[in-house]
């Protein structure tokens, strides 16, 4: 259950488990207690044992070589900020990869890195970010990587993304393809007769999204429609997903309220003590949060699935994709034969009698392979989103978790829909 975990994650972890904490508290615990991981704890991580100014020092000489038309005081404002464990500072992706090469990690430590800064992994199959991860096998330095991925640009200009998803095009069987690569050339040629193989979003992710947004659609089967409703199925629309499932009257009201009430308060339409603001806690949960113009364009391969919308989803469904897979898209996500045959005996899975910790883990160990099967960082129970999301599967029956994610948004936020009957 510990694995890999630190002494604040056991902490933490254990505090979200706590059968008598209430919601109350528990949101007393995110806003008040929790340790999370600031940006500078998750440098220092894989800084090999360099104190924080030599950090900062190979930081922005990094970055200057990189990109030798920033000003250097900018820079070092820059860098500055990121050590900062007050600042809430994130790098997105991009970034996270850059100062992968800075900090010199390899292939294995970098893809730790950028998964626990950005909470997605290297995508094997992306066309943008095929050139760094060959770069990082080979040891190379960041601009020569910037410079193999301009290189590849014109072969991988016409790669696009279908919504039809086929068995070749999963991560699990480009990355061995590519590892056996050690040459440019040979990169250069894979890319030329195997560029169909590619893309730039996560193909495992969609289709777990589409199977489990269908099964939200249409939550009674047409077998069962027969006899309850005389043959008609319920339909359920993308506003009633969002509203029902990703609780978006309390999360998205909230986050409008915060910019509403910011742009009156700078018309002066509102007094400054009127304004509505949100948390550190408050923002990192609802950053990114969907609404119905995301799901849509993810739906449409407009925009890739997104972390959070699949842990939305899972708990929605309690989604079992896990037993439908095959055992090479399995040991390809990271997982070995022994650790996952290990985690299904001790999560319960063939027991007909589950406890409380049980369902727990079960659910969790589904939800991290879900995870890590679409090339995301598993549960972080130091990150707000991730420790509410293990403290609402803790709950004992499957009906409670829904509850308890409605209770712990209403405490959060304070605001329930008027127009909610059920």
């Amino acid at each position: 259950m510990y694995t890999n975990m630190t002494l604040l994650s056991r902490e933490a972890f254990d505090t979200a488990m706590d059968e008598m904490l209430s919601i109350q508290d528990a949101v007393r615990f995110l806003e008040d207690e929790l340790q999370t991981r600031s940006l500078k704890s998750k440098i220092e991580k894989f800084s090999k044992g360099r104190d924080e100014k030599t950090l900062k020092n190979l930081l922005v000489k990094g970055i200057m070589e990189d990109h030798p038309e920033s000003k250097q005081e900018s820079v070092e404002r820059r860098v500055r900020g990121w050590f900062d464990s007050k600042s809430g500072h994130s790098l997105n992706k991009e970034v996270a990869i850059e100062v992968a090469f800075i900090l010199g990690l390899n292939l294995e430590e970098a893809d730790g890195f950028v998964a626990m800064v950005s909470g997605e992994k290297l995508h094997w199959r992306s066309a943008d970010e095929i050139a760094y991860i060959f770069a990082l096998k080979k040891g190379m330095k960041y601009t020569e990587a910037a410079a193999l991925a301009a290189g590849m640009q014109g072969i991988l200009a016409d790669v696009r993304d279908s919504k039809e998803v086929m068995p070749d095009t999963f991560t699990s069987n480009v990355r061995p393809l590519l590892e056996t690569l050690e040459t440019v050339e040979e990169l250069e040629t894979f890319l030329r007769e195997d560029s169909a193989l590619l893309g730039h979003y996560h193909n495992y992710a969609y289709q777990a999204f589409m199977e489990m947004l269908y099964c939200l659609k249409t939550p009674v089967g047409s077998m069962e429609a027969e006899g309850i409703w005389g043959g008609k199925t319920e339909e359920l629309t993308i506003r009633d997903i969002l509203r029902e499932y990703m609780f978006q009257d309390s999360v998205i009201h909230a986050r409008d309220k915060a910019v509403e009430t910011k742009k009156q308060v700078k018309k002066g339409e509102l007094p400054k003590e009127e304004q509505f603001i949100l948390s550190r806690i408050q923002k990192e949960i609802t950053d990114a949060w969907p609404d119905e113009t995301t799901l849509s364009k993810m739906r449409s391969r407009k925009a890739d699935v997104t972390r959070k919308v699949l842990v939305l989803l899972f708990l929605a469904t309690d989604s079992d994709l896990g037993d439908e897979l095959d055992n090479e898209k399995i040991w390809a996500s990271g997982y070995s034969e022994e650790d996952y045959l290990n985690e299904e005996d001790s999560s319960g899975s063939f027991c007909e009698d589950m406890t409380r910790e049980e369902l727990f883990l079960d659910r969790k160990d589904r939800l991290n392979l879900l995870l890590n099967l679409c090339g995301y960082a598993e549960l972080d129970p130091r990150c707000p989103f991730d420790w509410m999301i293990l403290y609402c599967m803790c709950a004992e029956d499957l009906l409670d978790v829904d509850d308890r994610m409605k209770q712990i948004f209403l405490e959060m936020f304070g605001y329930e829909s008027e127009n909610e009957d059920t």
